[in-house]
Formats: C-alpha cells, sequence, structure tokens
C-alpha cells in the first residue's frame, strides 16, 4: 500500500494546497478556474472535477497521477507532494 495513497481527490487538493503553499488566487488564473470553486474545493466541497486535477497537473505534472487517482509511480516521476518534502528533508 502506497504510505501517501489518500483515498478522496478533493482531500489531496487540499495536501497539495497546503504542502506546496499554493495561492489559490494565482491557481485560479493559471489553470482557468473560478477562484469560488477552487475556494470551496479547498475548505468544504465534498468532491473536486477532475477536470480541475487535470489542469493542476497540467502546471504540476508529478502530481498529475497521484492527484487523480491517488498513488505515486515515482520510477515515472509521479509523486506526491508528501514525497517531495521528505526528499528534501
Amino acid at each position: 500500500m502506497n504510505k501517501f495513497n489518500i483515498e478522496k481527490a478533493v482531500d489531496r487538493y487540499r495536501l497539495f494546497i497546503k504542502i506546496e503553499a499554493i495561492d489559490i488566487k494565482v491557481l485560479s488564473k493559471q489553470i482557468d478556474v473560478p477562484y469560488t470553486i477552487l475556494t470551496n474545493a479547498n475548505t468544504r466541497a465534498k468532491s473536486i472535477d477532475p477536470d480541475v486535477l487535470a489542469k493542476i497537473a497540467e502546471i504540476y505534472p508529478e502530481y498529475g497521477y497521484w492527484l487523480a487517482i491517488g498513488k505515486e509511480l515515482p520510477e515515472s516521476g509521479q509523486i506526491s507532494p508528501l514525497t517531495k518534502v521528505t526528499k528534501k528533508a
């Protein structure tokens, strides 16, 4: 079992926002998704649209598989933000 397997995509999104210290306003402009959608997903939504995750993955390709599926493929460069932090430590 992958130690960074977080079941819900919205929870993976929240973790990504927190660990990467993402400015949601900036991300909103980068991926052309309304700020309110990203904020709601970060605070109270129970899910997140897969299309939003796909747009994030275009900017942060190393997290694409983890954001979508919840698993890492480090041999393919697909990691989670937690793995990135762990490697820096």
